[in-house]
């Protein structure tokens, strides 16, 4: 048997015609609808999606059960718990001298009475930096520092805030308010979070400047495709390459979060390295247009 000859680019490209022509729901876009900014946003992904008629009651009821669940019977127990000894107490400390002071070991019960003693003038041997522990003063600032409702008041608030950081997070990524809905709900009802919502402990608000920070480079993915689709359809209309969009102030806010979940806990450092210089690579490989992909001479298009 005779092998089957090779089409030929003419025969392929008339296949495709007829292949068109018989589908008709299939449609050839031209240069210039291809390159049109509505088609270049479909295509990197960031169209405007508006939400269904009500999508924004799901979101905000699982927002207001959850700070419920968090802020109910707040001060319950009167007592310090696990860390609290440590936490509560430096916040206290860093409230009222600007530094955490030593404490004896005798001291729980007169500062859960609300009239602290043995406090020392030696400094506290320091574990982790402290905005964390400004957080927990911030609530003592507040409520006062003689009730467990104020050392736990930022922990709540922040446990709260982070429901609804967390279904922006899943909105940014899926587009679906189901989906986002459903991710705060396993948030809103998580053993571990809501534990960590309700006492005076640091890793809430790791966990807080932490989806900060990933909130913010979600946004900045969506505005710097956003800028490139616009720069690609100026191009496209007129000769010139777009350039560079530069460092955004969205991801600049974003280092600013990781920076603040650095300056809270020492014990996992290099989260900000792990998600942040993967994404200044991309971005400087292709800007760069040494170490980047050339670009097509403008005449290409």
């Amino acid at each position: 048997m005779s092998p089957i000859p090779k089409k030929t680019a003419m025969s392929t490209t008339i296949a495709s015609v007829k292949d068109t022509v018989a589908h008709p729901q299939v449609r050839v876009h031209t240069v210039r609808e291809a390159f049109s900014l509505p088609a270049l946003y479909q295509r990197l992904g960031v169209s405007t999606v508006t939400l269904p008629p009500y999508g924004w009651l799901a979101p905000l009821l699982l927002t207001l059960v959850a700070t419920l669940l968090r802020f109910w019977n707040l001060a319950h127990p009167n007592a310090i718990v696990f860390d609290e000894t440590y936490y509560a107490k430096d916040a206290y400390s860093m409230l009222h001298f600007g530094y955490e002071k030593n404490w004896s070991d005798q001291a729980n019960d007169s500062f859960v009475a609300g009239n602290p003693t043995g406090i020392s003038d030696s400094p506290e041997y320091v574990v982790h930096p402290p905005v964390g522990k400004w957080m927990i003063a911030f609530g003592m600032f507040l409520f006062g520092d003689n009730n467990p409702f104020g050392w736990r008041f930022s922990a709540a608030l922040i446990g709260s805030l982070s429901i609804g950081l967390l279904m922006l997070a899943a909105w940014l990524l899926f587009r679906s308010i189901s989906v986002a809905s459903l991710a705060g709900l396993i948030m809103a009802v998580d053993g571990l979070h809501l534990v960590q919502s309700r006492f005076a402990l640091l890793d809430i608000f790791l966990m807080f400047w932490l989806l900060a920070a990933f909130v913010c480079l979600l946004l900045d993915r969506q505005q710097s495709r956003r800028t490139l689709a616009q720069k690609v359809c100026a191009h496209s209309q007129k000769k010139f390459w777009p350039t560079p969009a530069g460092l955004s102030q969205l991801r600049a806010l974003a280092g600013r979060a990781l920076l603040a979940d650095s300056s809270g806990n020492l014990r996992r450092p290099g989260r900000g390295s792990q998600m942040e210089c993967p994404i200044l690579y991309c971005h400087f490989w292709a800007d760069d247009p040494l170490l980047g992909p050339q670009r097509p001479p403008a005449s290409r298009y």
